[in-house]
């Protein structure tokens, strides 16, 4: 065997064996080989050069009852961190995991504009300050991951954003330049998914996320892997037409999906309607209590053509399992009831459809995962995380 393919056979059984770590959270060097079909002494070999990185740790606990104490393996969990970055239209939200995906520090900020020179100088300003009061860890920040609101290439280039009205613009490389930290570039949605898939829905090969905030959008996931298309543009479902000759559209058509069943959508419907200046996710939930019957009715219309828009897309990919991520949707009373009462489809039947529980945080924390399987080179990831 030639010395490529021999380092080849290597670095898929180190991805092998760390990816067991990580998803059995304690294992022995036994048990390792007996669940990755290597033999022990090719794991001996990968678990000692694990163990020079400090990528992962020994534990040992009391006796066994054959008398003999368990050494057993473990992820390293604060041997690094990553950075994930939600860039919303008028927000911009900080989180830092460690290698389990433990929060360990999370901000947000308002933007000033929308200018893109300004929010990148804006967003390296305070990447540096954020950066400052960190824990002290054997490799530090490894990866910073930024999730955009619109169209991201396969190259990680901008192609547009509706709310920011960017085009064929590049924030990956000024950022890595000014932090000197690797830098990922991906759709929101499609980092929701994966946070869904990484801490939730580990065994589902095809997964489908739609999220409602600001816009709506769709991330998949099929056996581990971000679904991206022929140039990075699948999921792009917040602007299929859902309504002919609606409302019109900031991208330049009529009746969007997202001008009817984003929140961003049902906020503003509710604010006309009851003649409110601000309208968020507290007050929209006081009015349902206070049984406002406008508020009521908007809701209903907001949750058909979120289940309309909804059904299409169930029989356009045949997902196994259906996640909905939105920050108002979890609150809302026996909703996966109402939704699934619009799905009448027989040509498609899904497994599992839910709302997600990780909230507004969902594509921040997908943010810091995508980091940290680059940085550990893995293809799969599966951590036990929980929303903080």
């Amino acid at each position: 065997m030639d010395t490529r393919g021999a380092t080849f056979i290597k670095k898929m059984n180190r991805r092998a064996i760390l990816e067991k770590i990580i998803e059995k959270q304690e294992i022995s060097r036994s048990d390792l080989s007996k669940i990755t079909n290597l033999n022990k002494v090719t794991v001996s070999s990968q678990v000692a050069s694990l163990l020079e990185e400090h990528l992962i740790i020994e534990k040992q606990y009391a006796e066994s009852s054959g008398g003999r104490k368990p050494i057993l393996l473990t992820l390293n969990e604060n041997a690094a961190f990553t950075l994930g970055i939600d860039l919303d239209i008028k927000t911009l939200t900080f989180m830092l995991c460690n290698l389990k995906g433990a929060v360990i520090k999370k901000e947000q900020w308002k933007l000033a504009n929308v200018d893109f020179d300004d929010v990148v100088n804006e967003m390296i300003s305070l990447i540096q300050s954020f950066l400052k009061d960190i824990p002290a860890s054997k490799y530090g920040v490894v990866g910073i991951g930024i999730g955009i609101h619109g169209i991201v290439d396969n190259d990680e280039t901008i192609a547009f954003t509706p709310g920011h009205h960017w085009s064929n613009v590049n924030v990956k490389q000024p950022i890595e330049q000014a932090v000197n930290i690797p830098v990922v570039v991906e759709n929101s949605t499609n980092l929701c998914a994966l946070a869904e898939n990484v801490v939730s829905d580990h065994e589902a090969d095809n997964l489908l996320c739609i999220s409602s905030f600001s816009g709506v959008g769709m991330g998949l996931i099929v056996h581990n892997e971000i679904y991206k298309g022929f140039h990075g543009y699948a999921g792009e479902v917040g602007h299929m037409i859902i309504v002919p000759e609606g409302k019109p559209c900031r991208c330049g058509n009529k009746g969007c999906w997202e001008l009817y069943a984003s929140e961003k959508a049902l906020y503003q419907e509710i604010s006309e309607s009851t003649k409110r200046e601000h309208v968020d996710r507290d007050v929209v939930l006081a009015l349902i209590e206070a049984g406002d019957e406008e508020t009521l009715k908007k809701l209903d219309q907001f949750i058909y053509y979120f289940s309309l828009g909804l059904n299409n897309i169930i029989n356009s990919y045949n997902p196994e399992t259906i996640v909905i991520s939105s920050g108002l949707m979890p609150h809302l009373p026996n909703i996966e009831h109402k939704i699934q009462s619009h799905l009448h489809s027989k040509i498609s039947h899904y497994k599992t459809l839910k709302i997600s529980n990780l909230g507004k945080e969902a594509c921040a924390l997908g943010a810091c995962f995508i980091g940290i399987k680059q940085f550990l080179e893995i293809n799969t990831l599966k951590l036990s995380a929980t929303k903080t």
